[in-house]
């Protein structure tokens, strides 16, 4: 999605919070705000608005609020991390559209114990990275590293050594990078 798009987005989401709102929509409008800053890669201003949702936002969805926590953490952990590849574009908000080159599915089982399947659908051939990572943004294994033709693919995930927590799955294809979050129960 270009900047445009996302702009929009942060307009539509500030223009709707002025409103009189229930807390689920005041969740909801913020939490698009949020994922629109990461977006045109605007962490700080991701970051401002977590810290505004953090007093009344716990008490709506406590589980969300920590997701977009963490997804700000890893986010900035992960562009740091992808810093030393210029012209890598990183992209991990995008509900609006799909302009990726291939589709990242919900592993499943999830939550799982201790082993999941991680499906993806390329749309072309291309040179697949899949990573998982703790919260910290730490890598725990590289599951796939090679050119891969067009087509639905499975990568298993055994996490056996790993602790109980939450864990994401990286794709990325070509300058493209798209996450998810998993979660690990023992």
């Amino acid at each position: 999605m270009d900047r445009a798009k996302y702009d929009d987005v942060l307009l539509l989401a500030n223009t709707l919070l002025q409103n009189d709102l229930s807390d689920e929509e005041w969740f909801y409008f913020n939490s698009q705000k949020v994922h629109a800053h990461i977006g045109i890669g605007d962490l700080n201003g991701a970051t401002v608005t977590y810290e505004a949702m953090k007093a009344r936002g716990g008490d709506i969805n406590a589980e969300a609020l920590s997701f977009l926590r963490e997804t700000i953490a890893l986010e900035r952990a992960i562009r740091e991390a992808s810093s030393e590849k210029p012209g890598l574009t990183v992209r991990l908000a995008d509900a609006f559209s799909n302009p990726y080159p291939y589709t990242l599915d919900q592993n499943y089982p999830n939550p799982f114990n201790p082993v999941t399947e991680i499906k993806y659908e390329l749309l072309k051939d291309a040179h697949i990275i899949l990573k998982v990572y703790d919260v910290l943004g730490s890598e725990i294994t590289t599951l796939v590293d090679e050119f891969q033709s067009a087509g639905y693919k499975t990568a298993p995930f055994d996490a056996t050594k790993l602790a109980t927590g939450v864990y994401f799955y990286r794709l990325q294809a070509g300058q493209y990078v798209t996450l998810k979050k998993m979660l690990l129960i023992k």
